[in-house]
């Protein structure tokens, strides 16, 4: 049994990746200040490397703040792999679902390029007629 035999219709979110995503910035920059809830300001900064190839961007992200006289530091590192709006559109049509509908948001707002998400409504090739005139 295929994994869109079990799924009538759903949606699902995922990051549109903008032009300021896909650079690599190897000088670390200042990303905003904030106050914990330990009432410390911390300063969040980062660097994010971009492979084009692979499609992952890896942000390394520095959180400081002063604490008992002494810095503190926490570094942590992610890794995303972006999906484009139009591959994202193959991936659901080679696993067996049509796309039905794509916003930008939870509120329907239309999808853009320069949008920070794609939110796309699909149904399962065998569950379609099921799906159509229904309101996700």
């Amino acid at each position: 049994m295929q994994l869109h035999d079990h799924y009538g219709h759903f949606v699902f979110g995922t990051r549109n990746p903008r032009r300021d995503d896909l650079v690599t910035t190897t000088a670390e920059e200042l990303w905003l200040t904030y106050t914990s809830v330990e009432g410390h300001t911390v300063a969040l900064s980062g660097t994010q490397e971009w492979e084009p190839i692979s499609q992952v961007m890896h942000w390394t992200s520095y959180r400081r703040w002063w604490q008992n006289g002494q810095q503190q530091c926490k570094v942590t590192r992610i890794a995303t792999r972006f999906t484009f709006p139009q591959e994202l559109l193959a991936l659901l049509h080679y696993n067996g679902f049509t796309a039905l509908e794509q916003y930008g948001d939870w509120d329907r707002t239309p999808f853009t390029a320069a949008g920070p998400a794609s939110f796309q409504s699909a149904a399962g090739v065998d569950n379609l007629a099921a799906s159509k005139g229904r309101r996700t």
